[in-house]
Parts: structure tokens; sequence; C-alpha cells
């Protein structure tokens, strides 16, 4: 069951908060974060790679020896089930990222499918996903992670959101989750069936956007920096049919221009002169 957070307003970006909950003391176990993919989102044969961008802390408790907790210890795999007979792939996501998780800071990490994955998945494989997912082991493991979304990585280096976690995805075993509210989220390149025809040209400290919107509703544009900071921002209301806003800005470089219409999002690259 599908369970949204009545609380959180998805225009201001969502994630996942899972908390994780020991109920053994004498084995390892499994968190699960699960996201069942359907139609066309089940085809990742256009990707290279996965990133998924996250937040939190977890820890292991034991076993202990003497007092001590000489054995604990955690490990967070990516995965994925593939075909018709739901074949599996996974990867260790912190150790074939070099990344380490962070509780005050969103970190991205991010695995490809030739050299991370324990097994390769094929072309065939990929066109096929039907799940994908993040699995945490360990014993007597608790805390809490934040995921902003879970995006494939193309050959070119940009990204695509598979899930923002604009609900909530299937939890099991030690894993519970809500869905949370994530100030300045990143979920910047999602494709938008609200929007068409995307355009930005930059003029004199002012950069002019213009799209097609297919129904009438409360949106926002902002463009970020390549650190993914906002340097700018407006609110607007969508009008069905062809939309222009003028963002004010004295930033300069490469950046991010994202449309937003409440979950749904559609973003380009930008550079301003």
């Amino acid at each position: 069951m599908v369970n949204e957070n009545p609380d959180v307003d998805p225009s201001a970006g969502t994630g996942v908060e899972v908390t994780y909950t020991s109920k053994t003391a004498d084995s390892s176990e499994v968190g699960t974060l699960r996201i069942n993919l359907t139609n066309a989102n089940k085809d990742l044969s256009k990707y290279v790679g996965l990133e998924v961008r996250m937040k939190g802390a977890v820890a292991s408790a034991g076993p202990a020896a003497n007092g001590e907790n000489e054995f604990g210890w955690a490990s967070m795999d990516i995965f994925m089930m593939c075909g018709g007979g739901w074949t599996w792939f996974d990867a260790n996501l912190m150790e074939q990222a070099d990344v380490e998780l962070s509780a005050s800071e969103f970190k991205t990490f991010q695995v490809k499918f030739d050299t991370d994955f324990r097994t390769v998945p094929t072309a065939e494989d990929l066109k096929a996903t039907n799940a994908i997912g993040i699995n945490l082991y360990g014993p007597q493991v608790s805390g809490k992670v934040i995921f902003d979304y879970i995006a494939g990585v193309k050959a070119d280096g940009s990204i695509e959101i598979i899930d923002g976690f604009e609900k909530k995805p299937s939890t099991e075993s030690t894993a519970s989750g809500k869905i949370v509210a994530i100030e300045g989220s990143t979920s910047i390149v999602k494709v938008a069936a609200f929007t068409r025809g995307l355009k930005a040209v930059s003029d004199y400290g002012m950069l002019k956007v213009s799209f097609v919107g297919s129904r009438a509703a409360r949106g926002s544009v902002k463009l970020m920096n390549s650190m993914g900071q906002i340097v700018a921002q407006e609110n607007f209301v969508v009008s069905q049919g062809v939309n222009s806003i003028n963002l004010n800005t004295n930033y300069r470089g490469a950046g991010y221009l994202i449309v937003k219409n409440g979950g749904q999002v559609q973003s380009m690259k930008v550079m301003l002169k």
C-alpha cells in the first residue's frame, strides 16, 4: 500500500525518511526500501549507472564481545530485479561510490553497471527492470536515512530522476518510512508531463524562460548553480498554453534551470554570460 504524508507540501521538494529498527540480537538483519517500476520506467538501458542522494546515520550495536562492539558492521547495497525471472543485481553503494554517509548534509552516491555491480547486467536485463531499491544489512543496526532521489546516470554524466519520493515506497523488515519535506531538494531532471518546449535565453542580467503548459496550476522556476545552490527563483501560476517568465539574476556561468509544478519537474542546463 502506498501511503502519503498529508502534512508535506510536495512543491517544497520531498524525500523519504527511513528509520531502521533492529528486531533481533543474535543475527544479521536487512532493512529494505523498494520501488516497483512500471511501463516505460522499467527500461533502464539508456543509463550507465545509478545515483542516490541521501543523508543520515546508521550504526550497528553488535554482536558484542567482552563488553565491546567488536563485531558490529553495517553495509548498504543498491539492487535491481530484472526480467521474467526477476534476476538479482546489486552493488555495495558506499564502498563502490567511495563516499561516506553524512548526518548533516546530503551527498550523492553513484555506481556504474559495468564496473561496480557484482554481476554486470546486460542491455536486455536493463530493458526489463521490475524493481530497484536499497538494502541495509547488519546485526542490531539502527538509525535514520533521508533519501532525496534515485536517478539514472547517462553516459554524458547527466542524470534523470527515477523516483523523487513524492509517494512513500515499499519498506520491509527493519525499515519503515515516511515522506518528509526537503529544503532545496535537487530533484532537478525528472521529465515532466505538464510542460513542453522549455526554452531559456540569457540577456544582460535576466534569464527569459518560456514553455508550454498543459493545464493551469501553481508553479515555480528556479536557477541553480553547479553546486546545487539556488541563485534565483520565482513563483507563478502556470496557464494552459505558452508561458513566459523573466528571472532576474546576476549569476554567471553554468547552471540548471528547473520549472516545477507540484511534484512534476522539467529542467535544462543553461549558460549565463
